[in-house]
């Protein structure tokens, strides 16, 4: 799931924190050469006499391999140095590649050292701003090695052949991020946090709650930023810019490294849909998913509709109203609010920048580095750097034209390109999204919700069922008339074949969940039926 991946940002989250290394090994860690780099710190303890120790650092692809070595040699004897070199070496046994730089260290022990992949001069000393290896030709597989390997771990070792480094010499590092977010947006100024007042509307008896409302005045407009994220990798960022990625697997949508760092993550299908939202503030995580699932800790965390739940450690207070779940990080001092429809649909509501923002919502990545800020490049996530946008004429996305945002017609487009058949249910959602969004930013939107039910549960327990299976938690929904009664005649067809036949069906796995928990209670003839077969990467 995607909280396996937030041990990444958990290091630059901890950006600040300086590990002190000890003899040997200090274990692999995850590490993004694309938007990461180490940085050293040295501090001697007394005068330095006799000192014979290696600071290595070695990398590794996904699959485990070691890809490439750097090593700082150091070795002084009655105060004479007689050895001060950097090197650098790729992964191969055998025939291994090295390149020296002897003359940087001018015999003295450095005291910072900055170790940054994307830069073909590897290494920085003291601050300069010459880096070493920098014009080489000689270290051209290093070069080569990094055009053609995924480095995502790295580990730090020191060899002390002494054993008295410990009493001349503090040496610690930490993993830094290398990103360089945009400067030149006028809103980076920071500002107070203001939370405004929660806008409500009335219920209507049929449609899809307080969306349907028709309007006679603009809502109230959000105090923040908003960046809203499509079906088919369309995204509307902060500063209101239209774009449209290749979203495959894991991509980060925003992030903040800075004194209080957060980070919000998109999971996405291969149909370019949204299909789970990580959240990573401070050292707690937890995950939005499909069927408006809370998951904390690898465990579903149970809530009813229309209440609010404090999500532990993390200051976030998340609450499903009108079919929207909203999780507000600003009590626990994160800017941001998180809207999700419970299927393919989110916007983030940002109330203050700092200049550290990274992520789709405020630029994509620079082509040297991650591409549209994938964390994932399996052969299944395989992405483009740069996608077109579909040439052929949309009339079924007439109804979108007139919007307060321009990326929903976009979306409507591409869900329609090449013949594509988008469900109702998918273009329930992005209207839906139009009205959301038209809301936040204090637009009045007239028109009716496309593809939607009249019935208001109905919605509901589509979206629910279209997630992991879980109790239902709605109100005014009774369980027995939408569970038990809905499309309960495919059950016995549907529900005990195996998931390749029931992914075919018009019935949702939640939904074959629920029917045959409830026949099974009511009906011999099911006591005798094949187990269901349930998702393996649900709860």
């Amino acid at each position: 799931m995607i909280l396996l991946i937030l041990s990444m940002l958990f290091v630059l989250a901890e950006a600040e924190n300086w590990t002190l290394l000890k003899t040997g090994s200090d274990g692999r860690l995850d590490f993004d050469s694309a938007t990461m780099a180490l940085e050293f710190r040295i501090t001697p303890k007394k005068t330095l006499e006799n000192l014979d120790f290696n600071l290595v650092t070695k990398f590794f692809d996904l699959s485990g391999i070691l890809k490439g070595a750097t090593s700082l040699k150091f070795q002084m004897k009655k105060g004479k140095v007689l050895k001060s070199f950097l090197r650098l070496s790729n992964g191969r046994s055998g025939d291994q590649a090295r390149c020296y730089d002897r003359k940087v260290l001018e015999e003295q022990v450095p005291e910072t050292i900055l170790l940054d992949l994307t830069d073909p001069g590897v290494f920085l000393i003291d601050n300069s701003k010459t880096p070493n290896f920098a014009e080489n030709k000689g270290c051209s597989f290093w070069e080569n090695m990094l055009a053609e390997a995924n480095i995502s771990g790295v580990e730090v070792a020191l060899w002390d052949s002494n054993k008295n480094i410990r009493r001349h010499l503090d040496i610690e590092y930490k993993i830094i991020s290398t990103y360089i977010p945009p400067t030149t947006t006028p809103e980076l100024a920071t500002s107070p946090i203001t939370v405004p007042d929660i806008i409500t509307t009335a219920t209507t008896d049929v449609g899809i709650a307080n969306l349907e409302v028709m309007m006679t005045e603009p809502p109230a407009p959000s105090s923040g930023e908003i960046c809203s994220l499509y079906p088919q990798g369309v995204i509307s960022t902060f500063n209101d810019q239209s774009e449209h990625y290749d979203l495959k697997c894991y991509h980060v949508i925003a992030a903040s490294y800075g004194s209080s760092p957060w980070f919000v993550y998109g999971s996405f299908d291969t149909d370019h849909m949204l299909q789970a939202l990580a959240v990573y503030v401070g050292s707690t995580a937890f995950e939005i998913s499909r069927g408006w699932m809370l998951n904390q800790g690898g465990r579903k965390i149970p809530y009813r509709e229309g209440e609010e739940v404090d999500i532990e450690g993390s200051g976030c207070i998340l609450s499903l109203k009108n079919l929207d779940l909203s999780v507000d990080c600003r009590p626990g001092g994160r800017p941001f609010v998180l809207h999700y429809d419970g299927y393919s649909v989110a916007h983030i509501e940002l109330f203050e920048r700092h200049g550290s923002e990274i992520g789709l919502c405020v630029q994509n990545s620079s082509p040297h580095r991650r591409v549209n800020w994938q964390m994932s490049r399996g052969e299944d996530c395989l992405i483009k750097p740069d996608i077109p946008d579909c040439g052929e004429a949309a009339p079924q996305c007439a109804e979108f034209e007139t919007s307060c945002d321009e990326s929903v017609v976009r979306a409507c487009r591409e869900m329609y390109c090449q013949g594509g058949e988008p469900t109702p249910e998918q273009i329930c959602s992005l209207s839906q999204a139009r009205k959301e969004k038209c809301h936040l930013v204090g637009s009045k939107q007239p028109g009716p919700l496309i593809g939607c039910p009249e019935d208001v549960c109905q919605r509901k327990y589509f979206i629910l069922g279209a997630g992991c299976p879980q109790q239902p938690f709605f109100i005014d929904c009774p369980d027995e008339e939408y569970v038990e009664n809905y499309m309960s005649s495919f059950f016995l067809l549907f529900c005990v074949t195996n998931l390749a036949e029931l992914a075919k069906s018009l019935l949702t796995r939640a939904q074959c969940f629920y029917l045959q928990q409830s026949y099974l209670q009511s009906s011999a003839l099911l006591q005798q039926t094949v187990p269901f077969h349930y998702r393996n990467d649900c709860y």
